[in-house]
């Protein structure tokens, strides 16, 4: 890691910025990641092939642009999902990689913060508070209280999963993450990507939070969390999708435990409680995905499959 500040070289940070239909929010997340005040940074978004306008707004926010920043603008020919971070990450030219939403706004001094913090801790993710507004940028609090303390050592990590520290909006991660473990498998991870990535970056270098709201995190029906795992018309429906996506997760979680007991960079001991702390998990989500599915079909309903848009 290259030391930046007075006479020091500044390592080149990735900002990478994911869209997917969000004609109605991405010319501001575009103008956030064009304002940002750390240099040298590349600007790299992947659109994962949008229906919508999304694609032709970006295409015109940054027609005229003529700042310090190198910006690369490409359209996957067929939606990706997940996989669109794997586009990203072979892409990305930087040593950090500060990820971004197409419906979401980050502050001016984001990447430098996060470089600031990724220096001086070696941590291999750093994460932030983030600020909630509604589809209108109306302010709605911040997502997480004042002093909150992070729970993200490997092991609370395997027993728990994912916490409200690790929202995919705000992570940041060093290369190592996916240059170690290589691309996400969509089988594997199919929505989420906050579970794995900062579970790699736990057996990595650990996980550092900052308690300081860098990004404005927006609320709106098209979030892919809503669409996708999220139920709010049936309370029993939304417990089925939720266990099912925590087991999904976890078995992910489980199977990379191989990869690092083969790279040796985490002792077998912290390897073998965090396979058992996983196990613990798995059985758990699986008995409550269970009880769920069953009320569901024994009073007539099916779950409510989503279908992903081509």
């Amino acid at each position: 890691m290259t030391e930046a500040g007075a006479g020091g070289n500044r390592p080149l940070i990735t900002y990478g910025l994911i869209t997917y239909k969000q004609a109605d929010f991405v010319r501001e997340a575009i103008r956030s990641a064009l304002a940002q005040t750390y240099r040298p940074l590349e600007i790299v978004i992947c659109d994962d092939a949008s229906p919508d306008a999304t694609l032709e707004i970006a295409q015109a926010e940054l027609s005229n642009y003529r700042g310090p920043h190198t910006v690369r603008l490409c359209r996957n020919p067929r939606n990706l999902g997940i996989g669109n971070f794997n586009n990203l990450m072979s892409r990305a030219k930087g040593e950090l990689v500060v990820i971004a939403h197409g419906d979401d706004v980050s502050h001016p001094d984001r990447v430098s913060l996060i470089v600031a913090a990724w220096q001086r801790t070696g941590a291999s993710m750093v994460t932030s508070n983030c600020m909630k507004i509604d589809a209108s940028g109306k302010n709605l609090g911040l997502f997480l209280a004042p002093g909150t303390v992070a729970a993200n050592q490997l092991l609370d990590i395997a027993a728990n999963g994912w916490n409200r520290t690790l929202l995919g909006a705000v992570l940041a991660w060093d290369r190592r993450v996916f240059d170690v473990f290589g691309p996400l498998d969509p089988d594997r991870s199919a929505i989420t990507s906050d579970f794995i990535l900062p579970f790699r970056a736990a057996l990595l270098n650990g996980i550092h939070y900052l308690d300081v709201p860098l990004v404005k995190v927006r609320q709106h029906p098209g979030q892919k969390q809503r669409v996708y795992i999220n139920d709010t018309e049936d309370r029993l429906a939304n417990r089925e999708s939720q266990s099912a996506s925590h087991l999904i997760q976890n078995l992910y979680m489980l199977e990379t435990l191989d990869t690092a007991a083969v790279a040796e960079f985490c002792s077998d001991e912290d390897i073998a409680q965090a396979r058992v702390l996983i196990t613990r998990a798995i059985l758990s989500h699986a008995r409550r995905w269970r009880l769920a599915r069953n009320r569901l079909n024994a009073s007539g309903k099916r779950v409510r499959w989503v279908p992903v848009e081509n």
